[in-house]
C-alpha cells in the first residue's frame, strides 16, 4: 500500500491542507492580537467598539429641593425691614449626595441663610448672563460647609421680596 501512488498523494494533500489551515489560523490570531494591542496602546476613542467598552457611564444628576426660606435682609437704606421668601433646589453628580444633603440639611440651610442675610435687596436680585449672581455664592458657601465640592448647581425656583 505504501507503494500505491494514490494513497501517497492523499497523505501529502492531507498534510499540506492541515499546514495551510494552521498557518491561516496563526495569521488571523496574529492580526487580531496586533489590532487589540494597537487599540489598547493608542487612542482608543478613534475605534468605535473599543471606546464603547472603555467609556465610563454618564454621571447621574441628583436634584434635592429644599424647604422654603423666609429671611430678613436689608433694604436699599440698610434697614432690616425687607423679607425674602426663597425656594431653592441644589443638584449634584456625586454618588450618595442625596443622602449626604438630607443628613446634613442644617449645614445647607445655614449656608443659604448666611449668604442671603448678608445681602441687600439690590444685590440679591442682581443678574448676569440671565442668571442670579447670588447662585454662585450659595454654591460656594454650601460646598465650603461640606468641605468638598458636592453641589454642582443651585437653582432658585421661587424668589419674592417684600419691603
Amino acid at each position: 500500500m505504501a507503494n500505491n501512488p494514490t494513497v501517497a498523494a492523499d497523505t501529502k494533500n492531507k498534510g499540506s491542507k492541515s499546514k495551510i489551515i494552521i498557518i491561516s489560523l496563526a495569521v488571523v490570531i496574529l492580526l487580531l492580537g496586533g489590532f487589540v494591542g494597537y487599540s489598547l496602546l493608542s487612542d482608543s476613542s478613534e475605534i468605535p467598539f473599543i471606546s464603547k467598552l472603555t467609556e465610563e457611564p454618564e454621571p447621574v444628576e441628583v436634584q434635592v429641593p429644599l424647604e422654603e426660606f423666609l429671611i430678613n435682609v436689608s433694604d436699599e437704606n440698610g434697614d432690616d425691614t425687607a423679607i425674602v421668601k426663597l425656594e431653592v433646589s441644589v443638584s449634584s453628580y456625586e454618588e450618595g449626595a442625596e443622602e449626604l444633603i438630607g443628613k446634613e440639611i442644617a449645614k445647607v440651610r445655614d449656608a443659604i441663610i448666611h449668604v442671603v442675610s448678608n445681602e441687600n435687596i439690590d444685590t440679591l436680585l442682581k443678574r448676569e448672563d440671565n442668571s442670579f449672581v447670588i447662585k454662585n455664592d450659595l454654591k460656594n458657601r454650601i460646598n465650603e460647609a461640606f468641605g468638598k465640592d458636592i453641589i454642582h448647581e443651585v437653582y432658585i425656583t421661587n424668589i419674592l421680596t417684600q419691603d
